[in-house]
């Protein structure tokens, strides 16, 4: 019987009411400001920004993907099925949704400048790693050397400034 994946809504939901909750408790606990002093440029140009640029990255990530691939509706498909995206932003980095959706709640937390959100934010990076590392493993037992050879030549996270040359392509299924 194939693994399938529990609703992406029942996640999302349950991701942001936890870490929401956790954030607020850990702000009243340990008795912080719920905002910090920000000057209006960096909240508004700079956070701004960051939002519209992190929400670009996610849509330019999800167009490559498709909207069923992005919400983690096709994780558990068999390898003939699969197609390794290594094309748009998926030449530069591994993870580009993780990226946009961090570089938008970076933007946010100026914008909105919050604590909490400041808190629930770093929640969302430990989140987005541990996540990532467990799709690299599903990737490597279903795609095999095709996605070992893309990871060790596209960076998770964070994109190379200097020497990157080649471009991507879509492979598709195990035998590329």
């Amino acid at each position: 019987m194939a693994r399938r994946p529990p609703p992406i809504w029942i996640l999302l939901l349950t991701v942001v009411l936890v870490y929401g909750a956790a954030s607020v408790g850990i702000v009243r606990a340990l008795d912080l400001p719920e905002s910090f002093a920000i000057p209006g440029w960096v909240r508004w140009g700079v956070g701004a920004i960051l939002i519209v640029g992190g929400m670009a990255l996610l849509a330019a990530a999800i167009r490559h993907l498709s909207l069923r691939r992005a919400f983690g509706l096709e994780i558990f498909a068999p390898a003939v099925e699969s197609a390794l995206v290594v094309s748009g932003p998926y030449a530069y980095v591994r993870n580009p949704l993780y990226l946009g959706a961090g570089i938008a709640l970076i933007g946010w937390t100026l914008v909105l400048h919050s604590v909490i959100l400041v808190v629930a934010t770093a929640f969302m990076f430990v989140h987005f790693f541990v996540v990532a590392k467990w799709e690299e493993r599903e990737l490597s037992i279903r795609l095999g050397k095709p996605y070992e050879s893309y990871r060790e030549s596209t960076p998770l996270f964070f994109p190379r400034l200097f020497g990157r040359t080649r471009r991507g392509t879509v492979r598709k299924g195990p035998g590329v």
